[in-house]
């Protein structure tokens, strides 16, 4: 195989692997703000959310 054809073999690949990763990020923010919109978060839920995180990371709740 010569240098020209393994080149453009090399470019082929990582074209195609740079296709595939912007699919994969264009599937993420899709689902992403599909999701959002489906539901959206409510004071509540974000108390709830901090307070869980708190809770995982070793610091008990507030009372």
């Amino acid at each position: 195989m010569d240098r020209n054809a393994r080149e453009d073999k090399l470019l082929a690949i990582i074209g195609l692997l740079s296709a595939a990763l912007v699919t994969v990020i264009v599937i993420f923010f899709a689902a992403w703000i599909a999701a959002s919109h489906a539901t959206p978060l409510t004071p509540g839920d974000t108390v709830q959310l901090c307070q869980s995180v708190s809770i995982v990371a070793g610091n008990p709740p507030a009372l």
